[in-house]
């Protein structure tokens, strides 16, 4: 049993799943991931929102315990993603007059699911809409591609409180503490998840943004992640969501990312660091792409201010492993960054091209020194230009 008091009104029924390890098939979950849903217990019940399948067990018993006997009323659908909506069916089964609420889009995706008939349940809305169910009035704001185009969230007025559907979330399951002030919250975690999950319709999160920024918010409730009650976590979480929407730089600081076949390329990278390290530079981050997955990478791309990319040619193009990592940053219009290219080549190849054709269609980005190509290892006359290169980076960082 899950269930947890948030205020007079509101619970806590979700569920933690400690053993998944990817999210979404493809983001690696060191510590697993919650599905969060919350039920309102007003004169009219509330539940919102689903969760996975692998922990729908717990999820029902935790509703059906809340309730206590009663009626479930209505049952909010912020997100119809498999991840929160795969035991709807389970749900609207024990729960056969419940209406469900949801906007068209939300209704296209169920009957796309799921095979099953349950127009007469539907309660549409749409931007701006409100439902009063006693001491509490729902307020439904549309958050199109955040990061499905059915995504609304739910602000409750009178309570302050902010159902945010994917967004303000975090990877890691709850381990005991449910709330993000009453241990370590997770910074790294929650802008790896902004970069996986939302990163790509960055300026629908603007939107969203814009839309609350004004909203009193005493509880922000995610799916996934912790419970956020502490205003300065609120503020802070807001501050980066809005550097994050933006692709704005967090603060200064040097990614290296490279790729390296035979230990060459990642000695270059390592006299890099070092040399970076000497010149005062505090925070450097240090990644071979064949051995790192790339999510850790790109959370730490958004963060700072340099980004420096070094990659070996591989049968006269670029190291499969770089080109992976490149179309990633293209994926996510990398912009607003400074960057520097390192390549090394035996007996030649197109990498240095590719590399700065790649950067030079991703917009609003300084070259930072002169590309340096590494012919098989370093050579005392490589070693002076990387020293110039290193001196062009902490010059870039002023």
């Amino acid at each position: 049993m899950n269930k947890t008091k948030l205020t007079d009104l509101m619970y806590y029924v979700g569920a933690n799943n400690h053993f998944l390890t990817k999210f979404e098939n493809s983001i690696p979950l060191p510590e697993g991931v919650s599905f969060n849903s919350y039920l309102l217990m007003d004169e009219k019940t509330v539940l919102f929102d689903a969760v996975d399948s692998s922990v729908a067990d717990e999820f029902l018993q935790n509703v059906e315990e809340t309730l206590a006997g009663r009626k479930l009323d209505y049952l909010v659908i912020h997100h119809m993603e498999p991840d929160h909506s795969s035991s709807l069916l389970e749900i609207i089964r024990k729960y056969p007059d419940v209406k469900l609420v949801g906007n068209r889009n939300t209704f296209k995706f169920f009957e796309q699911f799921f095979s099953a008939d349950y127009q007469d349940n539907y309660y549409i809305i749409k931007d701006g809409d409100e439902l009063n169910v006693g001491r509490s009035t729902l307020r439904f704001l549309t958050a199109a591609l955040v990061h499905w185009p059915e995504v609304f969230v739910t602000y409750i007025p009178e309570q302050k409180i902010l159902l945010s559907a994917d967004a303000f979330g975090s990877f890691g399951s709850n381990k005991g503490h449910l709330y993000s002030d009453e241990g370590h919250l997770n910074l790294s975690e929650v802008r790896r998840y902004f970069v996986g999950i939302l990163a790509k319709f960055r300026r629908n999160v603007g939107m969203l943004l814009k839309k609350i920024e004004n909203l009193e918010i005493d509880l922000l409730l995610s799916l996934h992640g912790k419970v956020h009650r502490d205003k300065d976590i609120i503020k802070l979480l807001f501050e980066k969501y809005n550097l994050w929407a933006n692709f704005d730089v967090e603060e200064k600081g040097v990614v290296i990312a490279y790729v390296s076949m035979y230990g060459n390329t990642a000695l270059a990278a390592s006299k890099l660091a070092e040399g970076l390290a000497k010149e005062g530079v505090k925070k450097i981050r240090l990644y071979d792409l064949s051995s790192v997955d790339s999510s850790y990478v790109l959370a730490d791309v958004y963060r700072f201010s340099n980004l420096v990319l070094m990659a070996p040619n591989f049968n006269v193009t670029l190291h499969l492993t770089a080109q992976h990592f490149v179309t990633e940053l293209e994926y996510h219009g990398l912009t607003k960054r400074n960057y520097s290219i390192i390549v090394n080549e035996t007996w030649g190849g197109r990498a240095l091209a590719i590399l700065q054709e790649a950067f030079a269609n991703m917009k609003d980005n300084t070259l930072v020194g002169k590309p340096l190509t590494i012919i098989t290892k370093l050579t005392p006359e490589t070693r002076k230009e990387l020293k110039e290169l290193t001196s062009d980076i902490v010059e870039s960082l002023k």
